[in-house]
């Protein structure tokens, strides 16, 4: 599946949220501010049935893992590089290979 029609199928998924305007939108970020550049999260809701069973498997896989819970679980798409507020078009970190 191609990006696009990833961040398309994110969107027709969640398209009702969107419309009843209940997504979170974090703040614009400040030069030098260690935040990635662009991101956006999402907040599934899941059935009851997974959390049971995450927690039978607690049990089995330890403490070791990162658990979450029903009203912290997330999913994060972000960009590869923290933000900067100026970026000249010489950029070293923008320069694409020519082929």
């Amino acid at each position: 599946m191609k990006l696009y029609e990833r961040y398309d199928n994110i969107y027709r998924s969640n398209i009702e949220l969107i419309r009843d305007n209940q997504i979170k939108v974090d703040p614009l970020p400040i030069e030098g501010e260690d935040r990635w550049g662009v991101s956006a999260v999402f907040r599934p809701t899941l059935p009851l049935e997974v959390w049971r069973d995450l927690e039978q498997l607690k049990t089995v896989l330890g403490q070791q893992h990162a658990y979450y819970h029903e009203n912290n679980v997330h999913i994060t798409f972000r960009s590869l590089e923290a933000y900067r507020d100026n970026i000249g078009s010489s950029d070293e970190l923008i320069k694409l290979p020519m082929s």
